[in-house]
């Protein structure tokens, strides 16, 4: 929650504020300012207590941009209610609750690696500030400096995924987490305290006249004064335990009432930075194929599932994914087991308990293996990715058997969410029908050329043949022919008009199935395949269609 209200004086009749152009701002508000206040530097909050200013330039204007400024006479008072003792400091230090809670998945590991407390509980922050400015650009009128965007680069060409993560996260430590994109300057007062009467005593309006010394006396609250002039320090924190701590701060004339304290600040030019609305990611300002690659670098934290350790599942069988749950921290694991494992249950640290797969009887002896409660608190939960992992994927019709002849095989466990790996061959074995199919995947990792292939899908056949693909070339055309209970015929199409034999016979009704095309019209490619098989044949199949990745145009 958040209370924003404009204080003015009884006695002062003057209209509201009006806010100035932002050309005639700028003559007002020197560069000496904005780089004093951290503008266009980034910041980082890997920290429990405060964010930091790297001191190093992240951003730059694109041609032609500039921030807007807004020039601004008045007394307001920000109310914030925080449930984390991180989010109250961040909130004492001028952040509003967006800004704080900006983490991307990069600071959050950083975060879960130094394994800080974060207590949880209600925090109350008053903030009082005479604003003279507020500053904002919009992210896309910013560009990275070339020194940050080499230095992603450099960490990227690493040889090992250990290496590349260490790289980014020194990277992410020397030129911070975020950028500000909106901040406001000026002087401000700053309460914070565990209940709504601390940073609201009655005694605040009954001794407005005495000195604002006072204001460091009141127990159980937080209290910085941040100013545009040097004078005397004010930064108390007493039977609080808070770190409050604003960058470039100054002190204050503790000899001045409150009402001299606004007037005086209203007159000054030399203001601090005191409140930070609304921040981005410092990665946000890299090009988009940068972004991609640290996504899928950070994807590689998740899982790993050994291709060779997954078959087939019968008919009889039933498959669980919990994948919803990939961005929870376990807490325990219960297992019934008697000759084999009868049921598995997870429960997080949120109090989710995954559904019980496996039986429902009570078959077995039970056990439970409880983790040690004492990790770090997790920010957020769909942040690993920054969209949702094969969204895009488009699948074709099912063709062939529809009843229950055979087990079921998926060889997406073989691409996990990959859009880097592509076919690179197909094997099949055939005579009259189709009776195996096999697919043959390539990447490339480090400079190395990596190999993968499914399991075979079938029985075995009279005759094999493999179709192999040029690099560069994929399949964007599937024709065949379908029986009641088995796939008959399979023929492949490239991008380049290729075409491979007809593997099969000529029995059946014919089917195909034809890439859809993309927004610019490009062809989808054809990334892998699911369907059903038995010891004999290949009994069913669907085409699974996924947009080029640019590295096969």
């Amino acid at each position: 929650m958040s209370i924003n209200c404009i204080v003015l004086d009884s006695n002062d009749t003057a209209p509201p504020p009006d806010l100035e152009p932002a050309n005639d701002s700028s003559k007002d508000l020197g560069d000496n300012v904005l780089r004093n206040a951290g503008w266009l530097c980034g910041f980082r909050v890997d920290s429990m207590h405060e964010p930091r200013t790297s001191g190093r330039q992240v951003a730059s204007y694109v041609d032609g941009a500039a921030p807007i400024i807004e020039k601004a006479h008045n007394v307001a008072t920000d109310i914030t209610t925080t449930d984390t003792k991180r989010n109250a400091n961040y909130v004492h230090c001028g952040w509003s609750l967006d800004a704080a809670t900006t983490i991307s998945p990069w600071t959050s590991s950083r975060i879960a690696a130094t394994n800080q407390p974060n207590a949880v509980g209600t925090w109350y922050t008053r903030i009082i500030k005479t604003k003279r400015f507020r500053v904002e650009v919009l992210l896309e009128d910013l560009a990275p400096m070339p020194e940050f965007e080499a230095a992603v680069e450099e960490a990227l060409r690493k040889s090992t995924i250990f290496e590349k993560f260490q790289g980014i996260y020194r990277v992410l430590g020397r030129w911070g987490d975020v950028i500000p994109l909106e901040i406001e300057i000026g002087s401000s007062i700053a309460l914070t305290g565990g209940n709504w009467g601390y940073v609201h005593p009655p005694e605040i309006s009954e001794r407005k006249h005495d000195s604002i010394a006072w204001l460091s006396t009141i127990n159980n609250v937080a209290t910085t004064i941040t100013v545009c002039e040097p004078k005397r320090s004010l930064n108390s924190s007493a039977n609080y335990g808070i770190c409050p701590l604003l960058q470039n701060t100054q002190g204050a004339d503790l000899s001045l009432t409150y009402d001299q304290w606004v007037a005086s600040e209203a007159h000054n030019t030399q203001c601090q930075r005191i409140v930070v609305n609304k921040v981005a990611p410092t990665i946000s300002l890299l090009s988009g194929d940068l972004q991609t690659r640290l996504s899928e670098l950070y994807a590689q934290r998740l899982s790993y599932v050994p291709p060779n350790g997954v078959g087939p599942i019968d008919c009889e069988h039933k498959t669980y994914d919990d994948n919803m749950h990939v961005s929870r921290k376990i807490s325990s694991i219960k297992i019934r087991s008697s000759n084999y494992i009868e049921l598995l249950s997870i429960s997080y640290s949120d109090g989710v308990i995954s559904s019980s797969h496996g039986g429902g009887g009570h078959v077995g002896t039970e056990y439970e293996f409880a983790l040690v409660p004492d990790g770090p608190r997790v920010f957020g939960g769909r942040e690993l990715v920054p969209r949702v992992p094969k969204e895009e994927d488009v699948y074709s019709e099912y063709f062939g058997d529809k009843g229950q002849n055979g087990c079921i095989f998926n060889d997406r466990v073989i691409i996990g969410n990959s859009n880097a790996l592509y076919i690179s061959s197909i094997q099949v074995w055939w005579s009259d029908l189709v009776y195996s199919i096999q697919f043959t995947y390539s990447d490339h990792v480090d400079g190395r050329e990596l190999n993968l292939s499914t399991a075979r899908h079938g029985g075995p056949g009279n005759q094999y043949n493999q179709f192999a693909l040029e690099d560069g070339e994929y399949i964007v055309t599937i024709s065949g022919r379908q029986a009641v209970n088995c796939i008959t015929q399979l023929c492949f199409v490239t991008n380049r008009g290729r075409t491979s034999e007809v593997f099969g016979g000529g029995e059946g009704q014919s089917f195909s199935s034809l890439a859809p095309r993309d927004r610019d019209g490009n062809y989808f490619r054809l990334q892998y395949v699911c369907g059903k098989s038995n010891g004999t044949s290949l009994t069913g199949i669907m085409f699974i269609w996924t947009p080029c990745w640019s590295g096969l145009d």
